[in-house]
């Protein structure tokens, strides 16, 4: 019999940290990868746990959740010297100006509007994994519904 938690700890972690239960399971769904290990939270305590206990490569956080928020869980996760390089993407409803400029200053790599294009989160996502452990991995993008898809070979900022 295998020892299924020494696997998953042996893959990176991707935090998805989002209080709306639907989009919470659709994120799930729709970034499901053998590459990696979800861990899935509503509220902003329980992605600092994780942030603390598991290590995240990558973190999928909404800005606006019960208990801390997504810009404050940034900032835990880069002043935490195990989490430093983790690779943040915003994923919110929030498309005004000052939630980005506090959400970069924070320290996030991307910023991503909902309603968001699956196919362009998993790119992120994707992406994210390959560079992360890369020394300054840092695109600070901004994606808005309505704006171009990343590539795989784009290091490009898109058009804000």
């Amino acid at each position: 019999m295998r020892d299924n938690s020494l696997i998953d700890r042996a893959k990176p972690v991707l935090l998805l940290a989002e209080d709306n239960a639907l989009i919470r399971r659709l994120l799930a769904a729709s970034l499901d990868d053998d590459a990696f290990t979800i861990v899935a939270v509503a509220r902003g305590e329980q992605a600092i746990e994780a942030v603390l206990q598991r290590s995240p490569a990558v973190a999928v956080l909404d800005i606006y959740m019960p208990g801390k928020t997504g810009i404050e869980i940034c900032r835990t996760i880069r002043e935490t010297p195990a989490t430093r390089n983790c690779v943040v993407i915003m994923l919110t409803g929030s498309s005004e100006a000052e939630d980005r400029a506090l959400a970069l200053a924070a320290g996030a790599n991307s910023y991503l509007t909902k309603p968001f294009s699956p196919a362009q989160l998993r790119t992120l996502v994707h992406n994210a994994l390959s560079g992360h452990r890369s020394a300054g991995y840092e695109s600070n993008d901004v994606y808005s519904s309505g704006s171009p898809q990343p590539s795989a070979s784009s290091g490009e900022e898109a058009d804000k």
